[in-house]
């Protein structure tokens, strides 16, 4: 599989939103309802609210895996302004925030995670950041044991307000560089 790794442009916001659409589902927990996500993907995760991201790139960074056949396979959005309120008390306050990090399903197992976490990484040292923190809820196994493996140790619990009357418990996570 020959995969391109890049930095997003103001041109990739609707192939970004929607393969956001398509992967958030998969870090969302058991029970939340499916009209709750399709909400949330309208919402948070839509065409506009890429572009805003896109340009904002002094302060958002998003790269992207791409096939050769010009399908993406993974995105991530790394913020080096995070709100304040994100940041709990165990985390440094020289952290940027690892928004989103997702992959397709296609790529899982061939690099394309590892090869953009060292990007993140990269972008963060490259930006003076002395650690990247991030949230992941509790029930997703799967990107749990990825972000542990790549050093991401649990510094604490935040609750995400998913939805009206849908809370979900977060484990925050900080990886010094």
């Amino acid at each position: 599989m020959n995969i391109t790794y890049r930095s997003a442009t103001p041109d990739d916001a609707l192939a970004v939103s929607e393969l956001a659409r398509e992967l958030f589902p998969d870090a969302c927990p058991h029970f939340i309802p499916v009209d709750a996500i399709e909400e949330f993907n309208d919402d948070k995760l839509n065409e506009t609210v890429f572009a805003e991201f896109l340009d904002q790139s002094e302060r958002m960074i998003i790269n992207l895996a791409q096939g050769e056949d010009g399908k993406l396979l993974g995105y991530t959005l790394l913020d080096t302004q995070p709100d304040p309120a994100e940041l709990l008390d165990t985390v440094d306050k020289n952290s940027a925030y690892l928004s989103k990090f997702y992959v397709h399903p296609d790529a899982r197992g061939t690099g394309v995670a590892h090869e953009l976490m060292d990007r993140v990484v990269d972008d963060a040292q490259q930006a003076g950041f002395a650690s990247i923190f991030l949230g992941t809820n509790i029930y997703n196994e799967r990107a749990n044991a990825f972000y542990a493996k790549n050093g991401f140790e649990i510094v604490g619990e935040r609750i995400f307000p998913f939805a009206p009357g849908i809370d979900c418990t977060d484990y925050v996570r900080a990886r010094v560089l």
